[in-house]
């Protein structure tokens, strides 16, 4: 008796193929990435090109300086792609985190 299991016998995951559906109540699960700013608005767009619902938040721009996008998968992970901004001092986002007590 093995004290291992075969991870494609338990994975939610369908087998792979033009006819897998994702499982039923999957649950939801997360991952984020680092993305380099000028790729935020074409990730936003592939995404969009497999599935138009898939994007469910983005691209916007936060309080924090950032650019996000966030996606849902067929498998129903959320996966959220962020870059940083350039630091503009004199900006919005600047003046929030001045309110909240980040100062440069």
């Amino acid at each position: 008796m093995s004290d291992t299991y075969d991870a494609f016998e338990i994975s939610p995951v369908p087998t792979p193929g033009p006819d897998a559906v994702p499982p039923e109540e999957a649950p939801m699960m997360g991952t984020g990435f680092a993305c380099v700013l000028g790729e935020v608005d074409s990730l936003a767009a592939a995404c969009r090109s497999l599935d138009p619902d898939s994007v469910v938040v983005g691209p916007q721009d936060t309080p924090w300086n950032t650019r996000d996008i966030e996606v849902i998968t067929p498998e129903r992970a959320r996966v959220v792609l962020t870059a940083g901004k350039p630091f503009d001092p004199d900006g919005a986002e600047a003046q929030h985190l001045a309110e909240i007590g980040i100062t440069r």
